[in-house]
C-alpha cells in the first residue's frame, strides 16, 4: 500500500521453493514464473541434486494425487535445454533435493549436532574457568612481574 492508500500489488498468489537452496520460502506468483527463473532466484546450494529438481503441482481435490514433474536444472542451465522449463502455476511447490551423498551427510550432521554442542559447551566452560587462573598461558605470568 502506498502513502496515498492505493494498493500496488495484491500478493495472495504464491508458489514455494524448498530444499537445498539459499533462499527458500514462499515467492510471489506473477503468472510468468518458470522453474528455471524460480530456482535461479532461490540460489541452489552445493548440496543440491540439480538433475532431480521436482515441481509438485497440488490437484486441489482430495482424491486426486498431485502431479510431479522432474526437471534437470543442470541440463537447462549449462546446455540451454529448456524443454522441461515448466511454467509455474499458483500453489506449485519446487523441491530441490540433496544429492544422495549430501543426504547421508545431513543425517549424520543431525545425529551428531547434539554431541558437538555438548562437547563445545564443556570446552568453553573449561576455557572460561582457566581464564581466572593467574598462572595460566593467557596471562603469561604477567601478574608475577615486580616493577
Amino acid at each position: 500500500e502506498t502513502s496515498d492508500g492505493q494498493i500496488r500489488a495484491f500478493q495472495s498468489k504464491n508458489y514455494d521453493v524448498l530444499g537445498q537452496v539459499m533462499m527458500p520460502g514462499r515467492k510471489m506468483y506473477t503468472g510468468r514464473d518458470s522453474v528455471l527463473a524460480a530456482v535461479a532466484d532461490a540460489q541452489i546450494n552445493p548440496l543440491a541434486w540439480e538433475e532431480r529438481i521436482q515441481v509438485i503441482r497440488p490437484s486441489g481435490v482430495d482424491d486426486v494425487p498431485p502431479k510431479v514433474f522432474e526437471v534437470d536444472y543442470k541440463l537447462m542451465q549449462k546446455h540451454g535445454d529448456l524443454r522441461l522449463n515448466v511454467l509455474l502455476q499458483e500453489g506449485d511447490i519446487i523441491y530441490v533435493p540433496p544429492t544422495p551423498f549430501a543426504a547421508v551427510a545431513l543425517v549424520i550432521d543431525e545425529v551428531m549436532r547434539p554431541f558437538a554442542r555438548a562437547f563445545s559447551g564443556a570446552w568453553m566452560f573449561n576455557q572460561a574457568a582457566s581464564i581466572g587462573d593467574d598462572n595460566n598461558r593467557y596471562t603469561g605470568g604477567y601478574n608475577n612481574f615486580n616493577y
